[in-house]
């Protein structure tokens, strides 16, 4: 083998590694994209767990006030943990299965009030003069 035929073999076997180097960083470019992407994309408004029982209620009460019956969501405390409060007017077999027992690992206690209106004098309508 000549010097020239040997010199070819060892270009060609830097090219070779030159390329093969360039295709990883490539490709460790794009698994870096994707990871990115996944968790910029999965980090929507979807608790943790941890989220505080004042968020877990602003995201949870519209919701629960729609269910027929229900008056009033509030946070209080149960066995000496937070809780979530649902008042209805009256407790019925429907609401019992409507509510959930938990929310976001906070525990949901269900109180009868009755129906809540603003005693006389109070209202917003009196207050602003509308």
């Amino acid at each position: 083998m000549t010097m020239i035929t040997f010199r070819r073999y060892q270009d060609k076997a830097i090219d070779d590694k030159r390329e093969g180097k360039y295709m990883m960083k490539t490709l460790y470019g794009w698994l870096m994209m994707a990871l990115i992407l996944v968790v910029l994309t999965g980090c929507e408004n979807r608790s943790t767990g941890n989220d505080d029982i004042h968020s877990v209620k602003d995201r949870y009460e519209a919701e629960l006030m729609t269910i027929p019956g229900v008056v009033g969501v509030g946070i209080g405390q149960t066995d000496g943990k937070e809780c979530m409060q649902v008042y209805v007017r009256q407790m019925t077999p429907e609401l019992e299965r409507a509510i959930p027992e938990e929310i976001e690992g906070y525990p949901v206690v269900v109180e009868a009030t009755g129906p809540i209106v603003a005693p006389p004098g109070n209202s917003l309508q009196e207050q602003t003069g509308d």
